[in-house]
């Protein structure tokens, strides 16, 4: 069960990202291009709040979006009090159906990288430089830190009559490969924030196991769709809401 892997607390099992899904992007060489759906370079700073083995903790992250003509990286930096600092960065290009990463870093105690080839469509999971596993490399595959980007971008392209039903599905990279994630596109409404309150589109993952991380992200039109808000729960009863500290 992926939330058992990949749980929303600052333990060694869990923690997940958050901060951007997924028109298909095909495996193998092709033009690159800028996207003017895609934002421009920017740094959103968030406050963190969650419970995590029945405590309560506080706690700041930063998200980094650097893009240029044919390149994209994005790092997300998470601080907390007596737990320290963890730093997902996923590096890629830009395709014609959206991002394409060719690698992902998960730095805490221990290095977790994932390393896209997709010529010959494969990837490799190592841990600590260690190779661990290596499998198939599904079409639009996006990582963790990606994924919240890709949806953004779709959200944006999605029309007023589709809020309520619009859905999209995500491979997202895991240790064992590409899982299917879905998507609604659930309302447009207010969120507040430290910044002030914005209008957003809330997206909501649809599980497919009981196990799944629930994740619903409001993302703002004028923060050009990045998430103005995110928040993880899971059946465990941790929870992580992040939400943006200021207007950048």
């Amino acid at each position: 069960m992926e939330s058992r892997r990949w749980g929303i607390v600052w333990t060694r099992r869990a923690w997940i990202v958050a901060a951007g899904a997924s028109a298909v992007a095909t495996p193998g060489a092709r033009r690159a291009v800028a996207s003017p759906s895609w934002p421009p370079s920017t740094v959103l700073e968030y406050e963190v709040s969650g419970r995590a083995r029945g405590l309560p903790y506080r706690a700041g992250s930063r998200l980094h979006w650097q893009i240029s003509t044919t390149a994209y990286s994005a790092s997300l930096e998470m601080r907390a009090p007596m737990v320290g600092t963890r730093t997902q960065r996923s590096e890629g290009r830009l395709d014609l159906d959206g991002l394409r990463p060719d690698r992902f870093i998960d730095q805490a105690r221990r290095e977790r990288r994932y390393e896209m080839a997709w010529p010959e469509q494969r990837f490799r999971y190592l841990r600590e430089g260690q190779p661990m596993h290596e499998g198939p490399l599904v079409a639009g595959t996006q990582d963790r830190l990606s994924l919240f980007f890709q949806l953004g971008r779709w959200a944006g392209t999605q029309a007023r009559e589709a809020v309520g039903s619009a859905t999209v599905v995500v491979p997202v990279l895991g240790q064992g490969g590409a899982e299917p994630w879905r998507f609604r596109l659930a309302a447009q409404e207010a969120v507040d924030t430290p910044a002030g309150t914005l209008s957003a589109l809330r997206l909501e993952r649809e599980r497919s196991d009981p196990g799944d991380t629930l994740i619903t992200l409001w993302l703002a039109p004028s923060l050009h769709h990045l998430p103005a808000r995110l928040l993880l729960e899971d059946d465990d009863g941790h929870r992580v809401d992040q939400r943006l500290r200021h207007l950048p």
